[in-house]
C-alpha cells in the first residue's frame, strides 16, 4: 500500500473544484467519470422504506426464513417503485432508499408509489407472513423532496455513485421515525406542498395528511391508502 500515492490523490480532490452539471434524469455510474471531480445535480424526491419488526426477526427466526421475507419484501416494493417512474439507488438489510425521475411527476410517482404499497402490504404482503409464521410486521417510509449531488466515489474496481442531498437525510429520518410509530407514511412540507388535490384528500373529501414533528424535522404523515 502505497501512503504517498494515497495522500496525493485525497489533496487531489480536497483541492479540486467539483464541476456539477444540471440534470434531467437519474445517472448511472457510466453517466459520472471516476477521478474527475465531478457531479450531477438533480432535483426530485427521495423515497425511504424501512421495514418494523427486522431485528426481533433476526433474534428469534432462522435465518433462512429472514432472508425468504425480505427478499419477498425487497421484490415486492421494487416492483411498485419500477412501475412509478422509481430508480432504487441502495438496498440497506430490511430497508431501500429510491429516487423518482426528475421529468415525470416525482413527487405525485413517489406518493402514489407509498399509497398504493400500503394497500398492498397490508392485504397482501403481511397477511401472507402472518398465516405462514405467525409473523406481525409493519414498516415506516419517509419521502422529501430538493436538490441531489450524485458523484461517483470509490476506486478503480471499487466504486459507485454516492448521493449527497438534505432531502435523502430527511426521507430516511422520517422513515425510521415512522418504523417505530404507529404511522405509515411521511412527506415533507416540500413534498406536500406540491402534491395534486387528488392525493391530499381521500374519498370521502377529508384531509388525508396531519401534521406532526419530531425533535428536529417537522412533516405530515398519513394513515390513508390506494386500493390495488
Amino acid at each position: 500500500m502505497n501512503i504517498g500515492e494515497i495522500i496525493e490523490k485525497m489533496e487531489e480532490k480536497l483541492n479540486g473544484r467539483l464541476e456539477v452539471q444540471d440534470s434531467t434524469k437519474i445517472p448511472s455510474p457510466e453517466d459520472l467519470p471516476l477521478h474527475q471531480n465531478t457531479g450531477s445535480k438533480l432535483e426530485t424526491a427521495a423515497f425511504y422504506i424501512d421495514l418494523r419488526g427486522y431485528s426481533d426477526l433476526l433474534e428469534n427466526r432462522r435465518f433462512d426464513t429472514v432472508g425468504r421475507i425480505i427478499s419477498a419484501f425487497h421484490y415486492t416494493i421494487a416492483r411498485f417503485i419500477k412501475f412509478h417512474s422509481g430508480h432504487i439507488i441502495s438496498f440497506m438489510g430490511d430497508g431501500l432508499l429510491a429516487l423518482f425521475e426528475p421529468k415525470n411527476n416525482p413527487i405525485k410517482n413517489a406518493v402514489e408509489c407509498a399509497l398504493k404499497y400500503k394497500y398492498f402490504f397490508k392485504n397482501y404482503f403481511s397477511n401472507e407472513i402472518r398465516e405462514r409464521w405467525k409473523i406481525e410486521l409493519d414498516y415506516g417510509i419517509g419521502i422529501a423532496y430538493g436538490q441531489i449531488i450524485a458523484i461517483r466515489t470509490g476506486m478503480k474496481g471499487k466504486n459507485d455513485i454516492t448521493w449527497v442531498g438534505r432531502c435523502i437525510k430527511d426521507a430516511v429520518k422520517i422513515g425510521d421515525y415512522l418504523n417505530k410509530s404507529n404511522g405509515n407514511i411521511g412527506i415533507t412540507h416540500s413534498v406536500y406542498d406540491k402534491l395534486p388535490e387528488g392525493l391530499r384528500r381521500a374519498g370521502d373529501d377529508t384531509e388525508c395528511w396531519e401534521l406532526t414533528s419530531t425533535e428536529s424535522l417537522e412533516f405530515y404523515y398519513t394513515k390513508c391508502w390506494i386500493e390495488v
